[in-house]
């Protein structure tokens, strides 16, 4: 993706831009409006064919007005948070006293000025977005998930490795799977022994071998408890989840049986299976956080 929403009712920096966009080394196109208005207008139609917006501090709020409203830039926020959370932005001022006070009013925001050295530097960061720009929208995506590796309740690595099984998700050579499921049944194991280290009642230390590995059917029969359906007397735990079971086991055997290829097989899984795995483990990932809070 090249493309870069500006807003800005500046039309001779609206040209500077434009020029600064062509000289990149990889150019960048510009989608231009200079309104608030014009920003709900371009958002929902170019969502997924844009890299960042960029915001000029203050602005119209629509195209009839004469004069830029300081209220434009907390508006423009306002509705990006909500309609795009996430998504890549920064804010361009040509005042020394914006750029000055701007960042004690929006402390999470990328601020540049609109001077040589400052655009030089957003457009650094553009370039930044775009050379990122699926990690940020599986990110975007999938914002309930990588909620907890933003707080830290587990390991960067760990995130780099969801990452890649996420932008793997579409592949569809059998041959590729093998490593796929690998990372899926250690992010699996990955997400038992983060909770071991937070609710011990929840993943005791009972179900790991005596080399740190899991003891997975140990595990999944504390897990699962008694449910009604086997005929003896029930436990209800809050942790015992016969959906989060059995999606579980099916997310353990699975991945095991592929993670090494069988000469003698004559069905090999599609696509569909890397997916539904895929989506399996974040919900597993979603499940965890009750028990690492």
């Amino acid at each position: 993706m090249n493309n870069v929403i500006l807003i800005d009712d500046d039309l001779h920096f609206k040209d500077l831009f434009q020029v600064k966009a062509e000289e990149q080394v990889n150019p960048l196109r510009l989608i231009y409006r200079n309104s608030f208005d014009g920003l709900k207008e371009v958002m929902p139609k170019h969502l997924r064919q844009v890299i960042a917006v960029v915001l000029d501090v203050k602005c119209m709020m629509s195209e009839d007005q004469v004069k830029e409203d300081e209220g434009f830039i907390g508006t423009a926020l306002t509705y990006l948070d909500t309609n795009c959370p996430g998504f890549p932005r920064i804010i361009l001022t040509g005042d020394d006293e914006s750029f000055t006070h701007l960042p004690k009013f929006f402390q999470n925001e990328l601020i540049f000025q609109k001077t040589p050295t400052g655009l030089t530097d957003a457009f650094n960061q553009l370039n930044f977005f775009r050379e990122n720009s699926i990690d940020i929208q599986i990110r975007n995506d999938h914002q309930i998930v990588f909620s907890l590796f933003k707080e830290n309740y587990y390991l960067a690595n760990d995130e780099v490795t969801l990452l890649n099984v996420l932008n793997k998700k579409e592949v569809s050579d059998f041959a590729s799977f093998g490593g796929i499921l690998r990372d899926i049944r250690a992010l699996q194991e990955t997400i038992y022994k983060t909770i071991n280290k937070k609710s011990k009642a929840v993943v005791p230390d009972s179900v790991f071998k005596s080399n740190g590995m899991i003891d997975f059917n140990k595990l999944m029969r504390h897990l699962n408890g008694n449910p009604l359906s086997q005929g003896k007397p029930a436990t209800s735990q809050i942790f015992q989840n016969s959906a989060i079971f059995n999606l579980s086991n099916s997310l353990y055997w699975t991945s095991g049986k592929y993670i090494h290829s069988d000469p003698a097989e004559t069905y090999f899984i599609s696509n569909y299976t890397i997916k539904a795995m895929s989506n399996s483990l974040m919900e597993l990932f979603i499940w965890s956080e009750g028990y690492l809070k």
